[in-house]
């Protein structure tokens, strides 16, 4: 017999839900959104105004150079992930490392400098398009993220990619946990080389307690993959913990990675 939801439980998610939109409105009024890419007001929801909109669309029409399609039409993982096992990375735009002026890269320095929720929010619309192209079934996962370092915490005092995890459980319908912990700091990923990378993401990672994570299916989010050691190293301790099946999906994929 199939259980459904009491009117309780109905009621209590339905104020959840109203104090979110309330205390949104609020911050909204104190900090109207403003677009990522050249700071004006926005008037309608989004990340950009319809001039960086435009912009950004043109930019994030790169093509996969292993399968031809448009990145976040792809799956493909990046070379150093597809040699270690992987087979899916879903993501949806190209970083520059080099370039501050591309639109594309500064949504990801809104993401993960200026905790803006209406960044958070398109990120999260986005991925879940490219998800959504991959024919994968959210509602058939458990969403986690990568966590942050204690130095990350301080320094940021947030998670950047908390709050999309948030967004996009609420439109795939998917639980959220974070099983995952860090074990010790580890040398910041974007100073070594890819020959480095997966070394240094040995061991990074532990689970809280095995018993949560078995059987489970997980998508393990992320703002940007690059070499893919960081989420290469937390499926593999998913995994050993008794994860059934383990899936990536990053906002952006660095150009400069061969995938």
């Amino acid at each position: 017999m199939m259980n459904l939801p009491c009117a309780k439980d109905m009621k209590m998610k339905d104020i959840k839900k109203n104090i979110r939109s309330l205390f949104g409105r609020f911050f909204d009024f104190l900090y109207p959104p403003a677009c990522v890419g050249c700071g004006v007001l926005l008037d309608d929801v989004g990340a950009f105004c319809p001039e960086c909109l435009s912009e950004y669309e043109q930019e994030k029409q790169r093509n996969c150079p292993h399968c031809f399609r448009v990145l976040q039409a792809c799956d493909c993982p990046t070379a150093e992930m597809r040699k270690r096992g992987a087979k899916h990375l879903y993501k949806v735009f190209p970083y520059h490392p080099t370039n501050r002026e591309k639109k594309t890269n500064q949504l990801i320095y809104a993401l993960k400098d200026m905790h803006l929720y209406h960044a958070s929010k398109f990120v999260a619309d986005e991925m879940y398009m490219s998800l959504l192209l991959g024919d994968v079934r959210l509602s058939d996962y458990v969403l986690t993220y990568i966590p942050a370092s204690k130095t990350r915490m301080v320094k940021r005092g947030y998670n950047q990619m908390k709050m999309v995890a948030k967004c996009l459980g609420e439109l795939g319908g998917c639980p959220i946990e974070v099983p995952l912990y860090r074990t010790r700091e580890g040398t910041p990923q974007k100073s070594l080389p890819t020959s480095k990378r997966f070394e240094n993401t040995k061991g990074i990672f532990s689970v809280k307690k095995s018993s949560s994570v078995a059987g489970k299916k997980y998508i393990i989010i992320d703002d940007i993959a690059t070499s893919g050691a960081t989420l290469m190293a937390a499926a593999a301790t998913l995994r050993e913990a008794g994860a059934d099946r383990v899936i990536f999906a990053t906002a952006a994929l660095t150009i400069r990675t061969h995938i």
